[in-house]
């Protein structure tokens, strides 16, 4: 019998069909059997996904886990998937021993991953839906695919735009003639929400330098060209000495910025993911408008509250990159001004507009590290979702604690949802998932291309 043995990483159960279900043949058209191995870092990560914030992430995350332990169980550890067509089994790999002797990494889960099938025999295959691994594998003379297109899962839905679709088809079952208030959590199961506090090694020396660059060159230094005119206000690109001086002086201090993030990331991820977001929805399911809305926040126990994105950025900083400095002239000085003048009359224009009577509006928004807040909205129209977060803070972790949400309105008897939410710490690599969620989309790439040291 023509047996294959593929190892494969944590996406292929998060992004792809079931195992059972895949067409192996596309890809090993002469095998009979096709052994799914398993390797422990694989499992490592996906406990890690088995509490994160996605609902397909998660739920598939636990049922890889469950089908795994099940392989465990049994007498030669393997589990049958498939009986024929060909043969598909799944069993747990061997840890890794000697990861440093074929030239990887031992703390990158992918470089275990491609120990791990190195070891197991010269006919292991890898499958991998990302480039990192396989290049790995192929540098040492092993075979290794990504999946065919038709092997991913449908594109998946963001969290909020599948709980709102679901709320709008209650909406049209439970329409009537009164409002009808809902609260619900996002990611919550039986009223318990985990979230995760993370940590990860400092970057190495030559990794900071190369992700600086990286960037650097992206936002290099402009060439100004000085002159001396009397119509300079009418020239935009002419610059004195003193302003390219200036120029220059600031884009120092960038480059500056620039390699003391990457050289504190790591610290400011620990930092600022001590307070993970809570995302909650305010839901009429009803006919008519809500009036007057009231919604209230409680956190109780060891849960302090930080009211929104820009909150927990001046509390606890921000993750986005220095800005490149624009040289400026007088030219530009001129436009500035009159640009400013502009939006200062705007702002006195909207502050002497009627106010939207559709607009939620902080009531007694909660101050730094507060544990209450409320808003609320004068005419909460029927069919509205309402989504909002709220960042969960405590003074130690791990810590528990209790979030209750109570809407009411003048017209509508007021509603409550409160959760238990236990927040955690993790100990996570530069290459884990987890970081496309965290980081600005800028800095994940920056980490991806310049993943080697």
């Amino acid at each position: 019998m023509s047996i294959t043995a593929v190892f494969i990483d944590t996406n292929w159960f998060l992004q792809l069909r079931d195992l059972k279900d895949l067409r192996w043949t596309e890809l090993f058209p002469e095998a009979k059997h096709i052994e799914v191995m398993v390797a422990p870092v694989v499992i490592s990560e996906l406990d890690k996904h088995k509490v994160g914030s996605s609902d397909r992430r998660r739920n598939r995350a636990r049922a890889a886990l469950k089908t795994i332990d099940e392989a465990s169980m049994l007498e030669d550890e393997t589990l049958v998937l498939r009986e024929r067509g060909p043969k598909v089994t799944l069993s747990v790999a061997p840890t890794a021993k000697t990861v440093r002797d074929h030239g990887l990494n031992p703390d990158s889960a992918d470089d275990n991953l491609v120990a791990a099938m190195m070891e197991f025999g010269s006919d292991a295959v890898l499958l991998s839906h990302d480039t990192g691994p396989r290049i790995s594998a192929r540098r040492a003379k092993r075979t290794a695919f990504a999946p065919p297109d038709g092997w991913l899962l449908p594109d998946e839905s963001s969290d909020d735009r599948k709980k709102i679709a679901r709320l709008e088809a209650e909406l049209k079952l439970l329409r009537n003639k009164s409002p009808e208030l809902k609260v619900e959590f996002a990611n919550a199961e039986r009223g318990r929400i985990g979230l995760l506090s993370y940590r990860m090694p400092k970057l190495s020396e030559k990794r900071i330098e190369r992700l600086s660059n990286a960037y650097l060159s992206g936002n290099a230094r402009q060439t100004l060209t000085m002159g001396v005119s009397t119509y300079r206000q009418a020239v935009p690109n002419i610059y004195t000495q003193a302003e390219v001086d200036e120029y220059n002086r600031q884009y120092d201090k960038f480059a500056d910025d620039v390699r003391r993030y990457f050289d504190n990331l790591h610290s400011r991820i620990e930092r600022i993911s001590r307070a993970p977001r809570l995302d909650f929805a305010i839901v009429n399911l009803g006919g008519v408008s809500a009036k007057d809305l009231v919604v209230e926040l409680q956190a109780e126990g060891d849960l302090q509250m930080l009211a929104d994105a820009g909150e927990r950025s001046r509390t606890l900083g921000s993750f986005e990159l220095p800005t490149a400095p624009k040289p400026v002239n007088v030219h530009m000085r001129m436009v500035g001004l009159a640009s400013n003048s502009i939006q200062t009359s705007l702002r006195s224009i909207e502050r002497h507009a009627t106010r939207d009577p559709t607009s939620v509006l902080w009531i007694d928004r909660p101050g730094l590290g507060g544990r209450a807040g409320r808003y609320g909205c004068e005419d909460f129209r029927p069919g509205r979702v309402f989504v909002d977060t709220v960042f969960l803070l405590s003074p130690s972790l791990p810590c528990t604690g209790t979030f209750k949400i109570v809407a009411s309105a003048s017209d509508s008897p007021s509603v409550e949802n409160a959760i238990d939410v236990t927040i955690g710490k993790s100990e996570i690599g530069w290459d884990d998932p987890v970081l496309q969620d965290i980081l600005p989309e800028v800095v994940v790439e920056l980490l991806v291309r310049e993943n080697t040291d």
